[in-house]
Parts: structure tokens; sequence; C-alpha cells
């Protein structure tokens, strides 16, 4: 927020003393740790909050007061700060870049962008640990999108050369586990599932109604009904080219393949719980053969990467340029106008 220097003697004390001036400590919640950490670790709150942070932040709810509180006391930090000079190389903490982003903080802070919204709960309290304290999760703070999902894409493969086939299959893998530790995260009460294979509970179960015996619901199978449903046909991953858009640029349909597995039979449940090896073909056409069958088309769309390709591709794009340009002014094409209009014009 404020891009002060790392290597300035008072960058850590300056970063401390704006992070308490933005949040407010729970007093209750203090007031609880403080008992316990007194009790059980013979430190005050500040010396646990210097030497375990972690562990003090889990278990206090913090508030950032409205900006009419929050204002002049941002506004007292920076002034202050201002004055700050390292010892060893004499220059200020803050330089004119973090004057600017000072003032647009303030403005930020004065328009009431910081504060927490009223009437919100941004904790949600996770589980009482062996000291009968409160663990919460905040959820203040953007999503975690970027960090959370694409970033962990790129360290899964390692590699950016995968074909379509491996890298839908890693995704589907990748998909599912991040739903479903996601939805465990938010869902109050709710026990970790313990693995991330649904079809095992889902075929046991299936066998105990079979049978007659009685069963518990997971996660991924609440009422352990799921073999039940119809498969609804939805495509995730890389998927069917919109068919209006196919029939505008004349582009043939796959040939048509066999039906697909009925997965909710009991011999096919047990196949996918045995987990055979995928065979993943790797001839020179099959990542295109892969696409088309994925796309719904005969030909697979790719992008142009070969010189040759992009040359073809700027050859054909100016060519139905230019027919649409000579199109538009032909004079079949152009409105009719009076000779005397055209004169006078």
């Amino acid at each position: 927020m404020i891009p002060v220097p790392k290597a300035h003697s008072y960058t850590k004390e300056f970063k401390r003393m704006f992070r308490h001036a933005l949040f407010i400590v729970d007093s209750e919640d203090k007031r609880r740790v403080t008992e316990v950490v007194e009790s059980k670790f013979g430190k005050s709150f500040d010396e646990m909050m210097l030497s375990q942070p972690d562990w003090i932040l889990k278990r206090v709810k913090k508030t950032v007061p409205l900006h009419y509180e929050l204002l002049p006391v941002v506004q007292l930090l920076f002034d202050e700060c201002t004055k700050w000079v390292d010892p060893r190389t004499h220059l200020p903490l803050f330089d004119l870049a973090c004057l600017k982003s000072c003032k647009a903080v303030l403005k930020q802070i004065e328009q009431g962008h910081v504060s927490d919204p009223v009437g919100i709960q941004l904790y949600r309290k996770i589980k009482t640990d062996k000291y009968g304290l409160s663990v919460y999760r905040c959820l203040r703070g953007t999503s975690s999108v970027e960090g959370g999902v694409h970033q962990n894409i790129i360290r899964k493969f390692g590699f950016f050369n995968s074909s379509p086939e491996l890298a839908n299959c890693a995704l589907a893998e990748y998909r599912m586990r991040h739903n479903t530790e996601v939805g465990i995260r938010n869902r109050y009460g709710v026990n970790p599932f313990g693995h991330h294979d649904p079809w095992l509970t889902q075929f046991i179960n299936k066998l105990k109604m079979d049978l007659g015996h009685s069963f518990q619901g997971s996660y991924h199978d609440p009422d352990s009904s799921s073999l039940m449903y119809k498969d609804g046909n939805k495509t995730f991953g890389i998927c069917h080219l919109p068919l209006d858009l196919a029939n505008e640029y004349q582009m043939e349909p796959y040939p048509l393949s066999p039906l697909p597995t009925d997965y909710s039979s009991r011999e096919s449940v047990q196949q996918i719980c045995i987990l055979p090896c995928v065979k993943l073909h790797k001839d020179e056409n099959s990542a295109y053969e892969y696409l088309a069958k994925r796309q719904n088309v005969a030909l697979a769309v790719v992008p142009n990467v070969s010189i040759t390709e992009q040359r073809v591709s700027t050859k054909v794009t100016n060519a139905s340029s230019m027919s649409a340009v000579e199109t538009a002014t032909s004079p079949v094409n152009r409105p009719e106008v009076n000779p005397l209009e055209e004169h006078h014009s």
C-alpha cells in the first residue's frame, strides 16, 4: 500500500504501527487470550504477539474503525513518519512516491472504502481449541482466485508444453480437489472429508443400499443418491463450440461416437474404483483429434502457431476484408442519389 524502502531502518516499525492503526483488536477476545497466555505460556499478550503472531491472530477478531475515527489516527502516523530518517543512509522513510501513496490512502479512508462494512460479519468461528479459545477464520480481503488458483495450476504442471488431453485431465482432477476443499472451508460444522475419491464412498453406499444396510452420507454425496441421477450432458474443461458459431462458419460436426458409458451401473462404478491406468495417445495428430472431439467439430480449432499458418491466415483475412469493402462500395449496394442533390452537395 505504501512503497517504503525495504532496507530502511524504520520500515518494520512503520508497518507494525500502520497495522495497529488500521486494525483494532476486539477487547473481549484480547481479554480471554491474555488470561490463557499468562497462565499457560507465562508471557504477556504483547510478548506472545512478537513471538507467535499467527497463534494470536487466529484467536482474536479485528475491526477497521469508521472513517471519522480512522482518518485522524492514520494522518497523525503519516505526519510523524515523514520525520523519520535512516541513521545509516540519512535518507527519509517517505520519498515522493510514498507521499503520493499516503495522499491516496487518506483519500480512500475519507471516502469510507477502508473501513469495515456495517452489519457484515467478517469472522467465522472454525472450532474451539484445547484452551477453550475460539479459533476464527477471517473473510476480509479479496478473493483467492489469483494466488489460490492460477499460481496453484502453474505449480501443479511445472511446465507449459503438456498436451491438451493431459492438461484437460489434470485440470479436471484439480477442479474437484479445489472445489471440495473450498466448499468444506465455507460450511460451518462440516468435518473433513478424508479423501478426494468420492466414487469409493458412492460405490460402498450403493452396495449397502442394495443389501438393505444403513449407510452414512458423505460431503460429496449427502443422500447417497448421486448414482441414481441422470447424466446432465454438461461439459467442462475443453467444451463444444456453440452450434450457431459452428453453423456460421460452416464447420462440420465431429463424427458420431459410441454412446458414453453408463456410470450409474455397479460394474462401471466398480471399474472406476479400481482406477485403471489411462492411456494417452502420443502420435503426431492425436492432439488435434482430441481437440476436435472435445470441440465437436471435424477439424480442431487452434491458434496460428507456425509462420506458414500466420501468413496464410493474414492472406485470408486481407482477402476477406477487401471483398467486404468491394461489396459495400459496389453500385448495387450504393443508395440511390438524386443527381441534382449530388451536384449541389
